[in-house]
């Protein structure tokens, strides 16, 4: 026999918090359980509150729920936040800090990233809830807890140090001011350390600059690769194989594409600032060639700096089934993103009609 609950009051005020919006709505479910007469058994008061829950509106998700789905989103963001660079965190902290972007202005590319890893790392059924807002929020909170509270004497150094430099000029005497000197040159020079050494440990392989490369647009080198040709890897197969490879080779799992009505042709690989960069050559049912680069966020983000990808273009293809097209003199380009990956493909046809040949 099921052992009742020793306080049916309590597990009554338990169970209306998954149906409930906030706790005064929780407790006025209570209150008409046990308005008429006292539930016997914990069975009974459960029933009554499935009749009066079966009024409620049907779109809410109950306070315990928005509670749990608040955890795990915090728990997502920690782990997504904590596996970047230490750079990188600054800046997801300071894009998540600045107000949404108006409408028709590019989003801010950190936001936008943080925001998509952030939503892949939720349950299927959580993602589409979780807005930048959302996010915001539990950014906050992750920090907020985690953070040390500034210590009494840094504000006192800091506080001094900028009322003395609002003094027109006037100059506080030495004596009075050494103590707070001292303390606020040691605390900043603790912070410096702390900060060069987190950016050092956190911070990606350092890739040296390829000469006079730095800062140049990622896709028109890439469309000189296409041009140029790279370094063959293996040709033919069958698209598992190339994903198998791809793991193997660039340690990327990224979902290589079947064409329909064409052929996988070869997987080759270039290098732009000594990073190694993967791409498949195709076959189309006109057996003319199409290149697919495929490159993840992680590593656009880790290497911003040596490998410049477009905001205006991360924007375009941010949103569902988003893709980018351009037409150029020697080859036409369609980009979009699957998952974690973006795909860039170069072809000499129609870059419009090329985008659903290209099937996962």
């Amino acid at each position: 026999m099921k052992k009742e609950p020793e306080d049916l009051i309590q597990a009554t005020y338990t169970a209306a918090q998954l149906v409930a919006d906030d706790l005064d709505e929780a407790a006025r479910l209570v209150e008409r359980v046990f308005a008429a007469s006292a539930p016997s058994t914990s069975d009974e008061a459960m029933g009554r509150l499935s009749t009066l829950a079966a009024g409620m509106n049907a779109r809410r998700a109950g306070l315990l729920a928005d509670r749990m789905q608040r955890e795990q989103l915090d728990q997502v963001v920690q782990r997504a936040l904590v596996v970047l660079p230490a750079e990188r965190r600054l800046a997801v902290y300071r894009a998540f800090l600045q107000s949404e972007s108006d409408p028709g202005e590019p989003e801010n590319p950190e936001r936008m990233i943080f925001l998509y890893a952030v939503q892949r790392g939720m349950d299927t059924a959580a993602r589409g809830a979780i807005t930048a807002e959302l996010v915001s929020d539990a950014l906050n909170r992750t920090i907020t807890v985690t953070a040390e509270n500034v210590p009494p004497e840094l504000r006192d150094a800091i506080v001094a140090h900028v009322n003395a430099a609002s003094l027109d000029g006037k100059v506080i005497p030495v004596a009075a001011s050494r103590r707070a000197a001292v303390r606020f040159a040691t605390a900043v020079t603790v912070i410096v350390v702390a900060s060069f050494l987190g950016m050092w440990l956190g911070r990606p392989a350092s890739v040296p600059d390829a000469p006079g490369q730095e800062g140049e647009d990622l896709l028109v080198r890439l469309e000189e690769r296409v041009q140029e040709g790279g370094t063959p890897i293996f040709s033919g197969g069958s698209t598992e194989q190339a994903e198998a490879m791809l793991e193997e080779r660039f340690s990327m799992r990224a979902a290589v594409p079947r064409m329909d009505g064409g052929s996988l042709q070869q997987l080759w690989s270039t290098q732009i600032s000594r990073i190694d960069l993967p791409a498949l050559t195709y076959l189309d049912a006109d057996a003319e060639q199409v290149h697919l680069f495929i490159l993840s966020y992680s590593l656009l983000n880790a290497n911003r700096r040596v490998l410049p990808f477009p905001a205006d273009v991360l924007n375009q293809i941010a949103v569902p089934d988003g893709v980018d097209i351009r037409t150029g003199d020697a080859w036409n380009r369609v980009i979009w993103r699957h998952r974690d990956d973006i795909y860039i493909a170069y072809t000499q046809g129609d870059a419009l009609s090329l985008r659903p040949q290209l099937t996962y």
